[in-house]
Order: structure tokens, then C-alpha cells, then sequence
């Protein structure tokens, strides 16, 4: 024998669809919620209230042992930590009291759009099971109607007749049940597919972004790289500029030197002369004709030692301008410049600037 007949299998499938059944277990479950949270405010107030009350208690002791100004002074402190306190709990309950009035209007309005859909959705339901149920019912109808005109035999009981005619609703019935328990497991399977396929093109679609995403940071590196490079080459050129800077203001310096120490030698014995009236001894430079003399005596290679002096500085004031041409010229034509190295670069040019004038005053000399 059966363990279930299957009018209560079709009143229990009823239940299960029916959309009351859904909102009483909805309501039953947001009404718990709603206790529970009360619940957990409530102790968090008691706590907070039994927390200040023992601070007060026990800062009002202390201030009971202490002198008379002192326990003045205590006690407004402590008075005005525990308004601070009381305030600092006010406040953070009113944000927990929005959050939760927020949350609970956006539960609501979640929860009638999931009951529309839900009605929706079981009302359709239940109009195509109406339909398949009537067409049903008229087939059973007319069926019943063509084997009462085509009894062959009347001559059977009528108690026969009624038995066999429940046994045959009995079986369609159970035809009809298989037939709703088949289409269940054939829209499961459909949706388990559709499932399945949407879950792949997210994969895909995942898979392509990471992909971009990594020779995105691949560039970028190499963007970084090139960066770097660029600012070697910028730093290493910068400290050549300062070297040869410095050269040039120690070649600027030793000329100047010279100039000056040159020009105090011819001063010096024309004074001694024009002080003195008889004529005296000197020696002479190395770099002049004879080792004694008894006059003013000019230096003939005077005036050579000053031209190689201003041709060696041109010279190497122009190798180092062909040199700085051409490191602009071998330069990266669009490479990114930090911020640093553009504070430094007008720098580098007032140097350049210094050693032209070095080599200008060279030359003048």
C-alpha cells in the first residue's frame, strides 16, 4: 500500500507555493531579529550606565579623602568626564539607533519588492497549474462520457463500475503527479545550466581582465624602467657638468693668481726705484734673458706665455661646449624629467654660464 494518497501530495505542494506560507515565515523571522538586536542594545545601555556609576562612585571616594579645594577640583573633573563620557555614549547610540532605522527601512522596502515578486511569480504559477488542471479535467470528462455511450456490457454491477472508474482517477491522477514532479527536475536542470554557463562568461570575463590588468603593470614597469634610466643618465651628466665646472673655476682661479702676482712683481721694483735715487743689483726671474741686471728689464716671453695661456683656456672651454653638445644631442629626445633634476638643471647651466665668463676673462688676459 501507498503511505501518502496523492490529494495530500497536491495540498502539500499547494502549501508550499502558497505565498502566505512565505510571509508568515518571513514576518517570523524579522520579528526575531528585531528582539534579538533590542536585546543587545539593551545590555550594551546597562553596561555602559553600570560602568559610569561605579566611575562616579569611586572618584567621588577619593575626593572624600582629600582636602576641601582638592575635592572641588576632583569632583568637577570627574563630574565633567562623566558627562564627556555620558555625551561620547549618547552620541555613539544615536549613530547605532540611524544605522539601524536605515537598515530597517531598506529591509522593508527589500521586503515588499520580494513579496510582489513572489506573488507574481505564484499567481502565474498557479494560473498555468489552473489551466493544466481544467484542460485535464475536461479530457477526463469527455473521456468518461465516450466509455458511458460505448459501455458494451450494462450488465455489471454498479458497485464494479464505481470501483474501476476510482481506481482510473486514482491513476490519472498519479500520471498527473509524476508529470509535475518531471517538470520540476526538468526546470532544475535548466537552471542549474543557465547557472553554470553564467558562471563561465564571468570566469572568462575575469580571466580577460587580469590579463589586462597584468600587461597593464607590465608597461608600466617598463615605463618605470626607462624612467630610471633616463635619470641616471641625467644624474651622471649633471655630475660631469659639476666637475668640469670646478675645473674650470680652479683654471680661473690659477690665472687669476697669476695675473696678480705678475703684476706685484713689475710693481714692486719700480717703487723701489722711484724711493731709491743710485741705481741697485736685482735678480731676475728665471724665465728672463740674463740673472742680473741693472735696469728695468721687461720679459720677452711675457707676451708668449700670455697668448698660450689664452689659447689653452679657448681650447678647453670649447672641447667642453662640444662635449655638453653633444651629450644634449645623445640625450633621450622625450624622456621624463623628476622634479628634482629640473631644480637642478638651471644650475648646471649658470656653471656653463660661470666657465664661459672664466673663459672670457682667460682670453682678455
Amino acid at each position: 500500500g501507498r503511505t501518502k494518497s496523492p490529494p495530500k501530495k497536491i495540498v502539500r505542494l499547494a502549501k508550499r507555493l502558497s505565498p502566505r506560507s512565505l510571509l508568515a515565515k518571513r514576518r517570523e523571522q524579522q520579528v526575531a531579529r528585531v528582539q534579538k538586536r533590542k536585546a543587545e542594545l539593551q545590555n550594551l545601555r546597562s553596561n555602559a550606565n553600570a560602568k559610569a556609576a561605579f566611575g562616579a562612585s569611586k572618584k567621588l571616594k577619593g575626593v572624600a579623602s582629600s582636602g576641601y579645594g582638592a575635592k572641588q577640583g576632583e569632583l568637577r573633573k570627574s563630574q565633567r568626564e562623566e558627562i564627556n563620557n555620558l555625551r561620547a555614549d549618547l552620541a555613539a547610540s544615536k549613530e547605532e539607533v540611524m544605522k539601524l532605522h536605515t537598515e530597517a527601512l531598506e529591509l522593508k522596502e527589500d521586503l515588499s519588492h520580494r513579496e510582489t515578486e513572489i506573488r507574481m511569480e505564484v499567481a502565474e504559477e498557479m494560473e498555468l497549474q489552473m489551466m493544466a488542471m481544467r484542460e485535464n479535467h475536461a479530457a477526463i470528462v469527455n473521456k468518461l462520457k465516450i466509455q458511458i455511450k460505448t459501455q458494451p456490457t450494462p450488465g455489471k454491477s454498479a458497485k464494479k463500475a464505481r470501483l474501476d472508474k476510482a481506481e482510473q482517477y486514482i491513476e490519472e491522477l498519479l500520471d498527473k503527479v509524476e508529470e509535475c514532479e518531471e517538470e520540476m527536475a526538468r526546470t532544475n536542470k535548466e537552471y542549474e545550466e543557465e547557472l553554470m554557463r553564467l558562471q563561465k562568461n564571468h570566469n572568462d570575463a575575469l580571466q580577460i581582465k587580469e590579463d589586462e590588468i597584468a600587461s597593464m603593470k607590465e608597461l608600466h614597469e617598463e615605463a618605470m624602467r626607462l624612467k630610471d634610466a633616463a635619470m641616471e643618465t641625467l644624474r651622471s651628466d649633471l655630475d660631469a657638468c659639476r666637475e668640469e665646472n670646478e675645473e674650470l673655476h680652479e683654471l680661473l682661479e690659477e690665472a687669476e693668481s697669476q695675473s696678480q702676482s705678475g703684476s706685484a712683481e713689475n710693481e714692486a721694483p719700480g717703487d723701489d726705484e722711484e724711493r731709491s735715487t743710485t741705481p741697485r743689483v736685482r735678480r731676475l726671474r728665471r724665465d728672463r734673458c740674463s740673472e742680473v741686471a741693472c735696469s728695468n728689464v721687461n720679459s720677452p716671453n711675457k707676451e708668449a706665455q700670455s697668448s698660450t695661456k689664452k689659447k689653452r683656456g679657448i681650447n678647453m672651454l670649447r672641447s667642453v661646449t662640444s662635449s655638453e653638445k653633444k651629450k644634449k644631442e645623445s640625450r633621450f629626445p622625450l624622456s621624463p624629467i623628476p622634479r628634482s633634476a629640473a631644480d637642478n638643471v638651471p644650475q648646471v647651466s649658470n656653471d656653463l654660464d660661470q666657465g664661459e665668463f672664466a673663459g672670457q676673462m682667460i682670453a682678455d688676459q
